[in-house]
This record gives structure tokens, sequence and C-alpha cells, in this order.
């Protein structure tokens, strides 16, 4: 039997799917207008019309995340489309990334954090969460001004964070866990929200790709931003639950699919003095 709440979602997805994508271009044009328009209505409408734009994205991405908690879909896709707003008002396109790109981490982290306040299976100590929180703020801080996660030595020197707690941060997803999980007296902070991917391994397992994770980012930290992204890309790190081809990472970059092989042949070359290389073709 289809309920209002099923005829309505149908509905409003048929409205979505009925709405331009934009062009690179004009996503550059909307975002000037919002940043240096004087009339309030214009800069509103430039605004909405970034945010109408995307929100298949906001859909495809919620989907992901429909049956890791007790969220349905439509929940979700409010709790994205938040994140959706958040990141049309903060995204510059004078770094050089499509505003896709750029929205999906802000979308994912809505979904993410919406989703795991309804599964609750564990606790974290209270005296990590703070320290989490800080994490946290700092990591999504250097995300906006660079468009990229920061690396291992990067979070330790802007969160100011002992580095246990870095390691306690960064090893969350590598526990014999839930993901689904609240932190703190007050079940206040989500555990996912903390950790990249969705799986969680057994000690001994985890040992071991914590140590591949390890060596994949350390040949990372010597790749610059662009470079580093594309190989995140490709091998489906930092947060990238897929691998992507090499034309869906040109249409990310408006490069065409042979300077993205050309850029992966030159950093693969850079990373040849890592042992990484063939862990990160076998394992990740």
């Amino acid at each position: 039997m289809v309920t209002q709440t099923d005829y309505l979602l149908d509905v409003y997805f048929r409205q979505i799917s009925a709405i331009s994508l934009l062009s690179r271009d004009e996503e550059v044009v909307l975002s000037t207008d919002y940043d240096e328009a004087l009339n309030p209505q214009a800069k509103i409408q430039a605004r909405n019309d970034l945010i109408q734009a995307n929100l298949r994205l906001v859909v495809s991405i919620a989907k992901q995340y429909v049956p890791q908690g007790n969220l349905t879909l439509n929940d979700l896709v409010q709790e994205g489309s938040i994140g959706l707003i958040r990141a049309a008002e903060k995204f510059d396109h004078d770094r050089g990334f499509k505003f896709s790109t750029y929205a999906s981490w802000w979308i994912r982290q809505g979904v993410i954090r919406a989703n795991d306040n309804y599964s609750r299976t564990i606790r974290v100590p209270i005296y990590k969460v703070e320290a989490f929180k800080a994490i946290i703020k700092e990591e999504a801080k250097f995300f906006i001004e660079n468009d990229r996660l920061p690396t291992i030595k990067e979070l330790y020197e802007i969160s100011k964070q002992p580095p246990k707690h870095i390691n306690d941060y960064l090893n969350q997803s590598y526990e014999p866990l839930s993901l689904s999980s609240p932190v703190g007296d007050n079940d206040d902070v989500p555990l996912e929200a903390f950790v990249e991917g969705s799986v969680a391994y057994g000690p001994e397992e985890g040992s071991i790709k914590k140590n591949i994770r390890d060596k994949v980012y350390e040949a990372l930290d010597i790749l610059d931003g662009r470079e580093r992204i594309i190989i995140e890309m490709r091998f489906g790190l930092n947060g990238n639950q897929t691998t992507h081809s090499l034309e869906e990472i040109g249409q990310e970059f408006d490069v065409t699919r042979e300077r993205i092989r050309q850029i992966e042949e030159k950093v693969l070359k850079k990373m040849r003095k890592f042992d990484v290389l063939s862990l990160l073709w076998e394992n990740i």
C-alpha cells in the first residue's frame, strides 16, 4: 500500500528530476551573484538556483544510508538538504572544484549525523566527547578553507589535541564496534560522524587495515591538493566510498579523461618510493 508520504516523496523526486543540471560556468555565475549581489532578493535567488539544481545529489547520497539506521528516506533527504544549503552558502568557485564535489561532503555529514542520532547501541566515554568535538570542528574548518580533509600531521597541528585523542579519533572505525553509536552522557554526539566509511573490523584485520591506511596517507602527503583528490577518487579514499573512472573525474575538474590519466600516471610515479602502491591496488 502506497502511503501519503510515499506519494508525496515520489512527486518530489519527479519535480527535482525535471530541474536542469548546471554547467561549470553556470555554477560560477550563481556563486558570484550570491557573493557579490547588492540586491538581497538577487542574492537569495542565486543561492536557491544553486541549491535546486543539486537536490538530486541529496537524494542520491541519502539513499546510500537508508539501510544503516531507523530514519526514512524522506527524513534523510531533509537532513541532507540542510547540508546542501550550507554548502551553497560557503562555496568558493575560485578554488577550481565543481559545486557537487564540495557539496557532497556537507550533505553526507548531515545525513550521517541524523541517521546515527536514531541508531544507538554503545557509548563512548564522556572524556572523549569534547576532544572529538574539537577535532571535528577543526577538521571541518580545514575542509572549508582547503577543499580537502587534513592529513594526519595537519590534524595534529590544527586540533591542538593530545596524540592519544587524535589516534582514538582516527582509529574508531577500526575497533570492533558498531558505527551506529551514541557518545557522551547525553547521547549528544554521533560516532559515525567521526569516522570514515561504514565498516567495523575485528582487531587483527583492523590492525592490518590501519597499517595500510597509514602507509597510503603517508604517501598522499607528498601530493598537492588536486593530485590528492584525484587519487582519492580513483581508489575510493577519504570518504569516497566508490572508485571513479577517469571520465568521471575529468568531469569533476572540467578536463579530459586523458588529462586525468596523465596526472594519475605522474602521481603514481611520485609515490613509487613508497611500498604502499601494491597495497593501494590490492586492498583499497
